[in-house]
């Protein structure tokens, strides 16, 4: 069998404590990404700036997929968002190929939604209504 670059469009996200999958399926994932902060230090009289790394700082990460009703996801935003009780949880998110077996794994460490939204609603276009959740966290690793 010839390996080929996987499509990016087919991530699963599990909630920990959620037994839910047909809820977990997403179209994309951004913000998987470790940037170390290195301000560059000042030294006094050198023309030459070296950089010292410190710490990774995580960027946000967002998820987006088509509208669903009855969504343990939706329910943990909506918990955070409309009743103020703000649940960490570990998730974990997985490439999968076409037949749905993960190809790569990311397991996210106390998570917690910051941001929840719908795309703009067209009634003379065609497209599905695409949800957008923002979740901040304390670190990732990759699994798989």
């Amino acid at each position: 069998m010839e390996w080929y670059p996987p499509a990016s469009f087919y991530f699963e996200m599990k909630l920990s404590g959620s037994g839910h999958t047909n809820d977990a399926i997403f179209m994309e994932v951004s913000g998987l990404e470790k940037p170390v902060i290195s301000p560059l230090p000042e030294e006094g009289g050198s023309p030459i700036a070296h950089i010292v790394p410190q710490r990774v700082v995580y960027e946000n990460i967002t998820l987006k997929r088509g509208l669903l009703k009855n969504s343990e996801i939706t329910k943990w935003c909506e918990d955070a968002f409309v009743n103020g009780k703000i649940v960490l949880k570990d998730i974990q998110i997985s490439l999968l190929d076409e037949k749905g077996t993960p190809l790569a794994s990311w397991l996210i460490k106390n998570a917690f939604p910051i941001k929840w939204s719908v795309s703009k609603a067209n009634t003379s276009g065609d497209e599905i209504t695409v949800e957008h959740l923002e979740i901040s966290f304390e670190y990732f690793t990759k699994t798989l």
